[in-house]
């Protein structure tokens, strides 16, 4: 993923004020990852109903893991880590590229992703 999407999921996430987990006085960064566009509707409405919940804006890490979002956070309520949960097992249903409909597949080089047939086709 290139400048461009690290700029664009830091724009997404910027009206939320989530801060650094490791340091709660720095805003957060997308020093400690971020994830492409088609994740970024996930991240969203996950965002959205952790803050209904009370939850506290520190972020660990957001990124993409062996092909399915990661989101982690200083405070692990048993409410918010069932709604990540939640999210992290629908992302494996969503290209991170595009948003379409997706699988989490491993490729010919051994790397899990979720992709729709388009994109894993285009990055073969």
């Amino acid at each position: 993923m290139s400048g461009n999407e690290e700029a664009e999921f830091l724009r997404l996430v910027a009206p939320y004020n989530l801060r650094d987990g490791h340091d709660p006085e720095r805003p957060f960064s997308a020093e400690r990852g971020y994830v492409g566009r088609g994740w970024h509707g996930l991240v969203k409405e996950l965002i959205e109903d952790l803050i209904k919940f009370g939850w506290n804006r520190e972020v660990l890490q957001i990124k993409e893991k062996c092909g399915s979002l990661r989101f982690y956070v200083v405070d692990r309520q048993p409410k918010y880590l069932d709604r990540i949960e939640a999210t992290m097992n629908h992302s494996e249903e969503i290209c991170e590229l595009c948003g379409r409909a997706g699988s989490n597949v491993k490729n010919a080089r051994g790397w899990y992703s979720t992709r729709c047939e388009a994109c894993r086709e285009a990055s073969d």
